[in-house]
């Protein structure tokens, strides 16, 4: 989950919502049966709360709050479910730092490592910039023949009033 501001974190409260919402899902999916979905769910809920909540700058200061420790005390029963749907759970990170170096990488490069985020922007722009250096088909303004004939002198503009009694 990113912010909407480059390089900036999102909402401490937003992160929780995220997590509360995959952990509805995957009790839902878990109601109906639907294993996958379930597990799909729980990894998501590990993720946020794992990669995202824990390494928020926020959370050294919210992690007293209701809402974050709610969600701190059920990730070692979603880990065992997690396990018993067959699912790995990874193990935790021996750092913060080490944790936090691992989610910047995973944003920086995708597509296998083949290309970084960072570098498509870069060609995106280059190639929108490139793109908008040609010049227009669609006429100007200055190009109507209106303007040209009025240029020209050969048609002088006359208001036209009309007038009621």
């Amino acid at each position: 989950m990113l912010g909407d501001d480059a390089g900036a974190p999102p909402p401490i409260k937003g992160v929780c919502r995220s997590a509360s919402i995959a952990l509805r899902k995957a009790n839902l999916a878990k109601e109906t049966g639907d294993e996958d979905e379930e597990l799909a769910q729980l990894r998501s809920f590990n993720r946020t709360v794992v990669s995202v909540l824990r390494l928020h700058p926020m959370y050294a200061r919210k992690k007293q709050d209701e809402e974050v420790a709610g969600l701190d005390a059920k990730l070692p029963e979603v880990h065992r479910r997690m396990e018993a749907l067959g699912g790995k759970v990874a193990p935790p990170a021996e750092n913060i730092s080490e944790a936090a170096a691992s989610v910047a990488a995973a944003r920086l490069v995708a597509g296998g490592g083949k290309v970084s985020l960072l570098e498509r922007r870069r060609q995106s722009r280059a190639s929108s910039r490139a793109g908008s250096r040609a010049p227009s088909a669609a006429p100007s303004r200055d190009a109507s023949p209106d303007r040209a004939r009025s240029s020209a002198g050969t048609e002088t503009h006359t208001p036209h009033y009309v007038v009621t009694d």
